[in-house]
């Protein structure tokens, strides 16, 4: 799973902001996790199986995934999203919110709002810049290229931070078509060469903004 790796994850009820006069707002459940400076939120429905003998519950994603940057949020502060066990984020360029409901107010408290406001509160680390003056928006790790300098034709490689590159290979590095999907969600798809995207590409991010050239 995407979240196995990150600080405090758990299937938590997403408020539909616009809904029925009879409709439940909270019946919506979604898998929902913490990592590095982002919130990722998934749609999901919690099914029981059983398991050595017993029953257990199995959390299966069954949407898309959505990608928070902490770093544009806040908090609410107002008591009404405050109360329940809810919480609510605040986006602080349109004011847009984020509502969500746990099982136990301790939850919220111990679990999400203290990993958001350690997030908040500290401060976000730079990108290094490329060694060799060239650009890549693609994070392979040393690890990661350890794994791949094999690979030739079309493969399919998971990185280590969560994303996903789907495409041709020359001498362990991606050269030719393919499509580079990032943990966050934006999508680059076109040529590569020698591991950097090169030529004609077609880039979309998670706020719906797409780039269509070279």
């Amino acid at each position: 799973e995407p979240w196995s790796h990150s600080k405090v994850n758990g299937v938590l009820r997403r408020k539909k902001e616009k809904h029925g006069m009879l409709e439940d707002p909270w019946k919506n459940q979604s898998m929902c996790w913490v990592e590095g400076r982002n919130l990722y939120v998934q749609p999901a429905e919690i099914m029981v199986i059983r398991q050595a003998q017993e029953l257990v519950n199995k959390v299966n994603v069954v949407g898309t995934k959505e990608s928070f940057a902490l770093d544009e949020w806040q908090i609410s502060s107002e008591a009404k999203d405050r109360k329940a066990g809810k919480f609510t984020l605040v986006n602080k360029k349109n004011a847009s919110k984020l509502s969500f409901k746990a099982e136990t107010e301790e939850e919220v408290e111990e679990r999400w709002l203290k990993e958001i406001k350690e997030v908040l509160d500290s401060e976000p680390q730079e990108e290094p810049a490329p060694s060799d003056g060239k650009t890549s928006n693609d994070e392979d790790s040393t690890n990661d290229r350890d794994l791949t300098f094999k690979l030739e034709g079309y493969h399919n490689f998971f990185y280590q931070n969560g994303d996903k590159y789907e495409g041709e290979w020359l001498g362990g590095k991606k050269h030719g078509s393919g499509r580079y999907i990032r943990a966050d969600g934006t999508v680059y798809q076109g040529e590569y060469k020698n591991d950097y995207k090169h030529g004609q590409g077609t880039c979309k991010w998670v706020n719906g903004n797409a780039y269509d050239g070279c």
